[in-house]
């Protein structure tokens, strides 16, 4: 089972101008530990409530594992891959993919899977 953890990512700051401000930015983290022997912690921030898909492939572009799909509250997600497909079965090593897709907002980056 996935273990999915979250809080929300913010910067305040008061000075000035006046009261404290917000900022939000969607963004997709590297991987740690990378490579990774049996799982890994993948970490994104989300600007603001949407849906959410976060999705593990293989070099040959086939879908190994989802790991998020459906709404969100704006904040930063950390989601723990235990190197196991949607059949419960562990991938061998090798370089995979991951890709996040929030509204117009979509990145990918490499993990790898060693032994």
């Amino acid at each position: 089972m996935d273990i999915i953890q979250w809080h929300l990512y913010q910067y305040t700051g008061s000075g000035l101008n006046g009261p404290s401000q917000k900022e939000y930015k969607s963004m997709l983290f590297q991987n740690y530990p990378n490579p990774t022997i049996s799982t890994t912690r993948i970490r994104y921030i989300l600007q603001e409530k949407g849906e959410v898909s976060l999705k593990i492939y293989n070099l040959a572009g086939q879908l190994v594992r989802i790991l998020v799909e459906g709404k969100r509250e704006p904040g930063e997600y950390t989601v723990i891959w235990d190197r196991r497909n949607e059949k419960g079965e562990k991938v061998p090593s090798g370089s995979y993919f991951y890709r996040i897709v929030v509204g117009d907002y979509n990145s990918s980056k490499k993990l790898i899977m060693v032994r």
